[in-house]
């Protein structure tokens, strides 16, 4: 076939097409396509029929093995397990990798990925014995996921001090930097380490919004919320009023972020500015815990105002809102445990070879979708 060239579909990338929530990082390197049944497999990779892709290369392993196209067909095969989540499958590819006599790069992303794998099932001792099995031939851009995994397991096994060194080893700025400052802003204020835990919020919560990835907004959103709460909680109210307004007012952490604001006013006896926020919260859905507090906290502040009928008034409204709420969680319940959920999305994967959820272009249509799309967004 005349040769075609591509942008090798390494398992970072693989990972960022096809697991949801992944960061995009992707590495790419221009390689020759050698062989007919690589390029069809890769054909229907770029096509995104990622089924059709795995037969292809477990055809081809059976009646014309693959040899022109070095480590990327079985790189292919074990992130596209992977992403179906076959891990056992994919760990026997990449357990091979690392016993083979390999080039150190191609041992190393496979070591990579097992230890990934061990991270997310739970398995942290592997998954820290594999990530300090890698060598200086690791790409550089696995280095800053290793050094965030290898802090995550430090901060889970309560190694505070290995974790803030591993910090300080990751260079530039990059989404798996952000995420370490946060979770150990959040770990070292649980550890009563409050000037480095504020410290580390902080530059979170200051990231510029320019040329900002959508990921590291999120982040952002989160420790300001977190901070915000903190500062509330030592008496600090107004820093918290000018922390919870640098949140995004439609991200997925602004109804938290709105009820702070409104108990950080009442916390400085400005009452009627508290119940702005907490008026914008009373028109937002009421399966929302934050909207839920803002419905009580609203005829609270009236009492404070000594508008007495209308805050009785209010906690009627209230009473009968959460009344409704409740009635409505216990028909989700029921909905969930009856398969209804389960049979509301299923139209939506049938015939679909990507398996991915983000083919969907709108929540379905289910009584459980609102709840669903809060719980995943946590």
């Amino acid at each position: 076939m005349a040769l075609l060239r591509y942008l090798s579909p390494t398992l970072t990338a693989l990972m960022c097409t096809l697991c949801v929530g992944t960061t995009t990082f992707a590495q790419s390197r221009e390689e020759i396509v050698k062989d007919l049944n690589y390029g069809q497999a890769l054909y229907h990779f770029y096509q995104q029929r990622y089924f059709s892709s795995i037969t292809d290369l477990l055809v081809a392993k059976q009646i014309h093995p693959i040899k022109e196209q070095g480590n990327n067909p079985e790189l292919l095969l074990g992130g596209l397990y992977l992403a179906y989540g076959l891990h056992g499958q994919a760990a026997d590819i990449f357990r091979e990798m690392t016993r083979a006599d390999l080039p150190q790069a191609t041992r190393d992303q496979a070591w990579f990925y097992l230890a990934k794998m061990n991270y997310m099932n739970g398995n942290l001792g592997p998954a820290e014995e594999a990530l300090k099995t890698l060598s200086d031939e690791l790409p550089t851009n696995f280095r800053a996921e290793q050094q965030h995994l290898l802090s995550n397991i430090y901060l889970k096994t309560h190694r505070y001090k290995d974790a803030v060194n591993i910090l300080s080893k990751v260079s530039g700025e990059n989404i798996w930097k952000t995420y370490a400052q946060y979770n150990l802003g959040i770990a070292l204020l649980g550890q009563n380490q409050t000037e480095d835990g504020l410290s580390l919020l902080k530059q979170v919560g200051a990231i510029p919004f320019k040329n900002a990835l959508a990921e590291a907004l999120a982040v952002r959103d989160k420790a300001n919320v977190a901070l915000g709460f903190y500062l509330i909680k030592e008496k600090k109210a107004k820093e918290a009023v000018e922390v919870f307004q640098r949140v995004r007012l439609h991200g997925t952490l602004s109804n938290k972020a709105l009820l702070g604001l409104g108990w950080a006013y009442s916390e400085l006896t400005n009452y009627q500015t508290a119940l702005i926020p907490w008026q914008v919260l009373n028109t937002r859905a009421s399966y929302d815990p934050a909207v839920q507090e803002a419905l009580l906290a609203t005829p609270y502040t009236l009492e404070q105002l000594g508008q007495k009928q209308t805050a009785l008034s209010r906690y009627n409204s209230a009473i009968n809102g959460l009344n409704k709420e409740l009635t409505t969680l216990k028909h989700v319940i029921d909905a969930v445990k009856q398969g209804e959920f389960v049979r509301a999305i299923r139209p939506g994967t049938l015939n679909d070879e990507t398996g991915a959820s983000q083919s969907y272009k709108a929540l379905p249509d289910t009584i459980a979708a609102p709840y669903m799309m809060e719980l995943l967004a946590q």
